[in-house]
């Protein structure tokens, strides 16, 4: 018997993995490791809290004097203005200005939900790469500043962190189990390491090298601001908790060590907001200045004040923000507001869909607690004279298992799916009736009434046609969701610690028997998940992958000729797989070399199957360990690519031809109307010929193609170029030209029913022809195109024009500018881009698309094999 899981292969033999199965088990370690330390956190956490009841730890959060909250909210208001200062001096490094206005709202949102959720699609990192994206960087720029972010978070936590300890190095002490001396050494040796870069950057020039790697250091003031930033930033942090504990000896330099410890440790774990491991460490050190019991209700309060409150905060702003772009739209002749609006209308649409993922996870969670946690003895006798006993048990049974099917849902928000957003938002309005059912929460109530109005007023950012369960949950969603079950069971447990468990439990029902009601919302809730999970496992793939046969062609035919992309007409060639939406509307045209799966161009067809199109190539991909790529995507629908995880790489720049304007005349079309004249008088004369022309003129222009292939020492390619055969080149129209009766050059037109677009395919010519008769075929071209109503032309790609290549640009971008400014002697790239200014187009960007983490020149040597046939043939011309 053999059978496989993960890659690791079990039979007779032993045990064994496989190369895909070992890649993938190294893929998932990470979150593994993740959920596991969790765990270990949560276990941890209940020694540590083995003496400390519920109730105590309310009573002390009742304690809490409202001036010191309101102080304690002060403080984090200060510590997250210090955060704006994190990405504006990370902007001031990359040389990018921009209002600041707009960086510090960008900075707030991203901080207050990278840090509630920093995981996967809602870390720090990717929600900047979608906010500054919209903004005008590329994916290097945004990942110099995530990293400068991080990095000026550790200098800072470093610097606060060693001179406390260097102070107080019995602070530490104790927990590392070392002799003062040792400790406050360490903190001498890294405070002396931070200071020592400022001197070494203030000597040099600021170029540091270790081996083979060397990077631009910012400047000394850029370092010195930054550090500024950060110590204010974790003081205020550090302040915030401060001042929810209870008054005892505890110095503030003291506390400072420690918190700084704890921040660095759960930073380290790389769990969501560190939570579990900060607690920890903090409870294990204040135990020996203050009663434990205070110590919980104080970190709690400091989880709602410095995470939970910011994030609110963060989704009303957005919901204002979004209402207001609306109102703009709807009404402007409003005096201001679509001024002030439209600079942040892009970073608002990127953010919605991280705040509803974000804001339905947290309200899940809110609804599995709530039915977990005890309620008072008066809050008990008040709910028997209101609601029937039936009535509260469904309460706890239906919120835990909508809080699980919010939990599952979150990742849908993320994708922009409409049905998931409106099943939400009536998770949501029910769960705040739940929540006074349960044990008269009002305060829940009313949180839950305000996020169900954001939503709602954010509604215009889901724009995805797709089913509420149409993608599979991702392993890190997978694991978020348990380790909230496992979170759910900690909390359960740890309100009724006093109870002895006994089977009788699961059948006692009163108002007063909250343990046994805690325990069935506990089963209905993995239950609920159970299933939920075998619902996305066991779904029927949504799309299926189609050989290009004569029907899958034939299909695909169809869809183009609807369309307005004339280059989707490259599907025609049959040398790439096809993938149809369900409603066969819509398909992407796909080759695959090595581990890379590249989509040529964008989904085409119905814009409306786009997105879900782009999810699911990718699951595709994913599901036979592969890469996925876009190659060649327009400026148009990047926000497609940025809500699928992609990073967007510049490849170079396309050429678009208004015809609607464009003529012979002026002076800026001198040089073409030269060219143009030259060829009338050598009697060169052009003809557009519609499709499926006679055999004599196939046999004509075959032979001319069969020619050029020879003179240019070269061999067919495919994948994003055309390649000549007779089945193939029957399907379009025909530009062809004659030098004095002789057929000398010829090029296949691609167009559509739409009259949007046109372009060019195949462009061959005989050797020793009139210099002017590539110029010559184009004027006429265009200028028959544009008395046919076509409204531009499109002149194909400039490869690696306009790429960056200052000091701070990313590998990517160095290297092709390098190629763009040095390889001419083998591809002539700026010739190419010269060719086409002559016909005064308008520049637009084009992009490679891959997942963070692959390194695009991996992924573009596959692209250039699948284009040459090979490895072999990519390495010749």
């Amino acid at each position: 018997m053999r059978f496989s899981v993960f890659g690791v292969r079990f039979g007779e033999s032993g045990v064994r993995f496989s190369r895909t199965g070992a890649s993938k088990i190294w893929a998932i370690a990470p979150s593994i490791g993740v959920t596991v330390l969790f765990l270990l956190g949560l276990y941890a956490l209940d020694r540590l809290l083995a003496d400390v009841h519920f109730r105590d730890v309310m009573a002390r959060l009742r304690e809490v004097p409202k001036p010191v909250l309101g102080l304690a909210a002060l403080s984090t208001a200060a510590s997250y203005l210090a955060l704006v200062g994190y990405d504006w001096s990370a902007l001031r490094y990359l040389g990018k200005k921009l209002p600041l206005a707009i960086v510090g709202f960008t900075s707030f949102i991203g901080f207050a939900l990278g840090n509630t959720l920093g995981i996967g699609a809602l870390s720090g990192a990717a929600v900047r790469y979608r906010l500054y994206s919209r903004l005008g960087l590329d994916g290097g720029d945004i990942a110099i500043v995530s990293t400068f972010c991080a990095v000026g978070f550790g200098f800072g936590i470093a610097v606060v962190g060693s001179a406390a300890v260097i102070v107080h190095p019995h602070a530490l002490a104790a927990i590392l189990s070392l002799p003062p001396f040792v400790v406050r050494l360490f903190g001498i040796l890294v405070l002396g390491g931070a200071l020592g870069l400022l001197l070494y950057r203030s000597r040099t020039h600021g170029r540091f090298k270790v081996g083979k790697w060397s990077f631009q250091l910012p400047t000394t003031a850029i370092l010195t601001g930054q550090l500024g930033f950060s110590i204010l930033d974790i003081g205020f942090a550090g302040m915030t908790l401060y001042l929810l504990l209870p008054q005892s000896d505890l110095p503030l330099l003291t506390f400072m060590a420690l918190f700084s410890f704890a921040a660095v440790a759960g930073v380290a774990s790389h769990i969501p907001g560190g939570i579990g491991v900060f607690e920890g460490v903090l409870l294990t050190a204040l135990q020996f200045y203050m009663p434990s019991d205070a110590v919980a209700a104080a970190l709690f309060a400091y989880r709602i004040l410095y995470y939970l409150g910011p994030f609110l905060l963060a989704l009303g702003l957005l919901a204002l923000s979004e209402i207001s772009v609306h109102a703009a739209a709807r009404y402007p002749k409003i005096q201001g507001l679509t001024t002030i609006i439209k600079p942040v209308a892009g970073v608002v649409q990127q953010s919605v869909p991280i705040a509803a993922a974000g804001v339905s996870f947290i309200s899940g969670l809110l609804l599995l607690i709530g039915g977990s946690v005890p309620a008072s003895k008066n809050t008990l006798e008040t709910l028997e004279t209101v609601f029937p006993l039936a009535f509260v048990e469904l309460s706890h049974l239906t919120g835990s298992i909508l809080g699980v099917v919010m939990i599952v849902l979150a990742p849908a928000l993320l994708r922009r799916v409409g049905a998931a957003l409106w099943v939400v938002i009536s998770i949501v309005a029910a769960g705040a009736f739940l929540s006074l059912a349960q044990n008269l929460d009002f305060d829940r109530f009313g949180l839950m009434a305000l996020v169900a109005v954001a939503l709602l007023s954010c509604k215009g950012a889901f724009y995805r046609r797709a089913r509420v369960f149409s993608q599979s949950l991702s392993l890190p969603w997978l694991l978020l969701s348990i380790a909230a079950l496992f979170g759910l069971v900690w909390v359960l447990f740890f309100s009724f610690k006093t109870i002895p468990y006994s089977n009788q439990l699961w059948w006692e029902f009163a108002f007063n028997q909250q343990a046994p009601r805690g325990l069935r919302a506990a089963v209905a809730a993995v239950s609920a998940f159970l299933v939920l999970y075998v619902v996305f496992a066991l779904r029927p793939p949504k799309v299926r992958s189609q050989s290009p046969d004569e029907s899958a062609l034939k299909k695909a035919k169809d869809i183009v000729r609807k369309q307005n992309n004339a280059d989707a007409n490259l599907a025609l060639i049959g040398d790439k797989m096809l993938v149809f939406s369900p409603s066969e509307e819509s398909f992407l045209m796909y080759g695959t070399h090595g581990r890379s799966w590249v989509a040529f161009g964008e989904p085409v067809g119905n814009p409306d199957d786009g997105p879900d199109l782009i999810w699911s190539f990718k699951k595709l991909a994913d599901a036979n360990n592969g890469r996925v790529a876009f190659y060649q995507v327009g400026e148009e629908n990047l926000v497609w690519y940025i809500d699928a995880g992609f990073t967007l790489h510049k490849l170079g720049e396309e050429a678009r031809v208004p015809l609607k304007d464009f003529s012979l005349q002026g002076a800026h079309r001198r040089d073409l109307r030269q060219s143009h004249n030259r060829a009338l008088r050598e009697e060169l004369t052009f003809e557009l010929l519609p499709p499926s022309p006679s055999e004599a003129m196939l046999g004509e222009i075959a032979a001319i193609s069969d020619a050029w292939l020879e003179s240019k020492n070269t061999r067919e390619k495919g994948f994003s170029l055309g390649r000549f055969s007779i089945d193939y080149i029957r399907h379009f129209p025909l530009a062809i030209v004659r030098e004095k009766g002789k057929l000398t050059a010829f090029a296949n037109v691609f167009t559509t029913e739409t009259v949007s677009m046109a372009s060019v395919d195949l462009m061959r010519h005989l050797p020793n022809i009139s210099p002017a008769t590539m110029d010559f075929l184009f004027v006429e071209l265009l200028l028959a195109l544009k008395d046919q109503g076509y409204r531009e032309f499109n002149l194909g790609m400039a490869p690696l024009a306009g790429l960056a290549s200052h000091p701070q640009a990313r590998m990517w971008d160095r290297f092709g500018a390098f190629v763009y400014r040095h390889a001419g002697h083998f591809y002539n790239f700026n010739g190419l881009r010269r060719f086409k200014q002559k016909f005064a187009p308008e520049w637009r960007p084009k992009y490679l698309a891959t997942p963070g983490g692959i390194d695009p020149l991996v992924v573009a040597v596959d692209i250039a094999a699948l284009i040459s046939g090979g490895l072999v043939g990519a390495l010749k011309r």
